[in-house]
């Protein structure tokens, strides 16, 4: 153990600038046994991500910000004084990373910067990762990885919504990271909404495993096929609930279809589709049910139209927001 407390040091700096060895990788994983050390690396990492796929000035704030909310969070007058130490000099060892990185940043201005980004205009968009994932991104959403991406870990930030089938590597987990939360899975097909502008981020899991993690807490979840996870962004809860898969309304297939779907899930469906908000009143929706299958060339005027065939309403557009009352 002395020779791990020697060490750890020079360890971590080779193993951030990605140029670590056998070795350090092996005395590096028995130190990220403690699940203490194991956070505040990560948080670390995710700091040294930020700085990357961002410009280093740009968020700064929010990089110090993370670290004194880490210290803050793991200085409790129930931890040890050994790792309140340990907290503190990773935390000012975060920092000088980041004011190293900013001035690599500054310096590679002149050159290239080697993010991948994928955007996906007015329609559904389908890609394929280095690592063979394949993603289906909704309308208006974006992915963005460093060029790196499968080298030695798999990483990347999503904005909107989009359905991941994961290829399997145990030694390499992908990690979606979001404003608020990061998702982390081996092999695995789930779905994850994550507008920045909304209040709430829910993950669906179809296969595999899932862990939910609050970027700032360090709190998770892990969920199981057939569950669902939903962060609210204001409480920083993180709820669980079943759904059922065979049920459940697919927008990412090659067509929208709703097999006697609760009209709260149709009015999803259709906001993550269309990109409109949809307002109503549940309890007097609660109990009606839509079944039919539409394609993506019919509009939202022709959806609804056909809906109300089966669930009589009556609504007004305002700009891009739908109001919908009783006939």
């Amino acid at each position: 153990m002395r020779r791990l407390d020697k060490d750890i040091w020079s360890v971590l700096s080779r193993a951030l600038a990605g140029e670590s060895d056998d070795e350090d990788d092996s005395i590096l994983d028995e130190w990220l046994l403690d699940r203490n050390n194991k956070e505040v690396y990560d948080t670390i990492q995710r700091i040294r991500y930020r700085v990357d796929m961002e410009p280093g000035i740009a968020c700064k704030e929010q990089v110090l910000e993370d670290v004194m909310g880490k210290i803050y969070d793991n200085t409790s007058p129930s931890k040890s004084g050994h790792f309140r130490v340990l907290i503190f000099s990773l935390a000012a060892a975060a920092i000088i990373l980041v004011t190293a990185t900013i001035s690599l940043w500054l310096y590679r201005t002149a050159q290239p910067i080697s993010i991948v980004e994928f955007t996906s205009g007015s329609g559904v968009s389908k890609i394929v990762l280095p690592d063979d994932t394949r993603v289906t991104l909704n309308k208006g959403s974006k992915v963005s990885y460093l060029s790196d991406f499968n080298k030695k870990e798999r990483r990347l930030s999503l904005k909107g919504e989009a359905f991941f089938d994961v290829t399997r590597n145990p030694d390499k987990k992908f990690i979606v990271s979001t404003d608020r939360v990061d998702i982390h899975v081996l092999g695995t097909s789930f779905n994850l909404v994550a507008y920045p502008d909304r209040s709430e981020v829910t993950t669906t899991l179809y296969t595999g495993s899932l862990e939910m993690q609050d970027t700032h807490s360090g709190d998770f979840v892990r969920i199981k096929p057939g569950e669902e996870v939903n962060y609210n962004k204001q409480t920083s809860r993180m709820i669980v609930r079943q759904f059922d898969a065979l049920r459940k309304s697919h927008w990412y297939r090659e067509a929208i279809v709703f097999d006697a779907a609760p009209f709260h899930e149709v009015c999803s469906v259709l906001e993550n589709t269309f990109g409109v908000t949809i307002n109503f009143d549940n309890r007097i929706f609660s109990s009606k049910r839509f079944t039919g299958r539409f394609n993506h060339q019919e509009s939202l005027e022709e959806i609804l139209s056909i809906i109300q065939t089966s669930v009589p309403f009556r609504y007004i557009v305002s700009d891009n927001i739908i109001f919908i009352n009783q006939p």
